[in-house]
C-alpha cells in the first residue's frame, strides 16, 4: 500500500535500491486468491488472463512499452527504459492488471487505501488514475489507456504495448496447450524471460500478497518445466534457468528445487556447485529454523561420491 499523502500529492520513491521482505506463503493456486471479507470485483481466473497482445508485434505502434508488474512496477518507454513509476498510480495500474474486468472507485479505495478517510481515499484515487493516465500519456500515448464506462476503470493495451503479466499468464497457456515439446519449450521460455521478480514487488497490501505467492510459484514450476525439456541436450541451458528462477524467488520451502538443480550440477560435472546449491538451500532454512530433509542430505553425499572409474 502506498504511504499516505495529502490530497492531491502522490509520492515518487527512485527505482534503484527499493526492497520489500517477502509477504507470507499463502497456498499456491492458479486461481487469484480471494479477498475476503470485502466483495472482490469480478475477475477472471489468473490463468485466464490471455488478453495481451501477442509478443512478436515487430513494427506496430508502441513497440518496446510496457506496464511492468514483476518487480517495481513501472512504465517502459519505446527505449525499454524506466518512465515512470509514481506509486499509488502505478499500484493502481497493477491491480487493474491483475482484475482485467475492471474495478470501481469503491473497490479501489478498499483494497488500495483501506486506512484512509473514506472521501480522502476517494479523491486520492482519482487524482492516481489522472496522473497514471497522464503518465501513460505522456511516455506511452495511446497505447496503454485506462478506460472508464459505468463507473468501472479498465486497463486497455493497442498496439504492440504489452504487461508482462499477461504476457506471463498467456504463455502459461500456450504450455499448458502446446502439442509437443518444442512448442511447450518455447512457451515455458516465454514465461520465464516475463517473470522478472516478485509480483508488485513493493507494494505492502494484503490484496498483492497472495497473487504475488501464486505467480512466484507458478513462475518456478514453469522454469523447473523448462529445465527437465533442456536437461538432455542442453544441460547448461537448463542450469541457468534454475539458477535464475531461485534468485527471484528466495523462498525456503522451495528444496526440490534446489535438488533438482543440484543434480544438474552433478550431471554437469561441477561438484563445488552442488555444494554451493545446498550451503545456500541449508542458510535459506536456517533463517526460519529449518534444516534440509534427511533425503536432500544424503543426495548430496551421493552427488559429491567419487565414481569409480569402469573396469576394463
Amino acid at each position: 500500500m502506498a504511504p499516505e499523502s495529502t490530497a492531491g500529492e502522490e509520492v515518487t520513491i527512485p527505482l534503484v535500491g527499493w526492497q520489500l521482505p517477502a509477504p507470507p506463503a499463502l497456498p499456491a493456486s492458479r486461481l487469484a486468491p480471494a479477498q475476503a471479507p470485502l466483495p472482490p470485483p469480478a475477475v477472471a481466473p489468473l490463468a485466464a488472463i490471455a488478453v495481451g497482445p501477442p509478443l512478436s508485434t515487430s513494427g506496430a505502434s508502441g513497440q518496446g512499452v510496457m506496464l511492468v508488474t514483476f518487480g517495481r512496477p513501472h512504465l517502459t518507454g519505446t527505449d525499454g527504459q524506466p518512465a515512470y513509476h509514481g506509486l499509488l498510480s502505478m499500484e493502481i495500474a497493477t491491480y487493474l492488471a491483475l482484475y482485467p474486468d475492471g474495478a470501481s472507485t469503491a473497490t479501489l479505495v478498499d483494497r488500495l487505501l483501506p486506512d484512509t478517510d473514506p472521501a480522502r481515499a476517494r479523491n486520492q484515487i482519482h487524482q492516481g488514475v489522472r496522473r497514471l493516465r497522464d503518465a501513460c500519456r505522456h511516455t506511452c500515448g495511446t497505447t496503454i489507456t485506462i478506460d472508464s464506462a459505468k463507473g468501472v476503470y479498465r486497463l486497455r493495451l493497442h498496439g504492440a504495448a504489452r504487461c508482462d503479466l499477461w504476457d506471463f499468464q498467456t504463455a502459461l497457456d500456450d504450455a499448458d496447450h502446446a502439442r509437443d515439446d518444442d512448442e511447450r519449450t518455447a512457451a515455458l521460455g516465454r514465461a520465464v524471460h516475463a517473470y522478472t521478480g516478485r509480483f508488485a514487488d513493493g507494494i505492502d497490501a494484503p490484496w498483492a500478497e497472495g497473487p504475488a505467492t501464486t505467480l512466484a510459484q507458478q513462475a518456478l514450476d514453469a522454469a523447473r518445466d523448462l529445465a527437465d525439456l533442456l536437461a538432455d541436450h542442453d544441460p547448461a541451458g537448463a542450469v541457468a534457468i534454475l539458477e535464475q528462477a531461485l534468485l527471484h524467488d528466495p523462498d525456503p520451502h522451495a528444496e526440490a528445487a534446489h535438488t533438482h538443480l543440484m543434480r544438474l550440477h552433478a550431471h554437469t560435472g561441477h561438484p563445488a556447485d552442488v555444494r554451493r546449491v545446498y550451503h545456500r538451500l541449508e542458510h535459506r532454512l536456517a533463517e526460519i529454523g529449518a534444516s534440509p530433509t534427511p533425503a536432500t542430505t544424503d543426495l548430496l553425499a551421493r552427488l559429491l561420491r567419487p565414481r569409480t572409474p569402469p573396469v576394463r
